[in-house]
């Protein structure tokens, strides 16, 4: 979704207007549904394990780290 878009949660939400068609709320759920986008972390990728049986995968997120700076100067860092 991009950060300039806006979304009325009157246009999904199953408490909206009782005179508005069922029809016409699950147009708008599933117009909403299609536009959603997943996200990119930095540093991670997503990866998928295969267990025991070869049929199933379970998704997980594979994050990459980095050393973290515990001490030293910028030009002599401590790591």
């Amino acid at each position: 979704m991009s950060k300039n878009q806006t979304i009325s949660i009157k246009d999904v939400s199953p408490t909206a207007n009782k005179q508005r068609p069922r029809k016409e709320q699950r147009d708008a759920a599933q117009s909403f549904i299609s536009t959603i986008q997943g996200i990119n972390f930095p540093n991670s990728k997503r990866i998928y394990i295969t267990g025991t049986r070869s049929d199933i995968q379970v998704p997980m997120r594979e994050i990459q780290l980095d050393k973290t700076l515990i001490g030293g100067s910028k030009e002599d860092p401590i790591f």
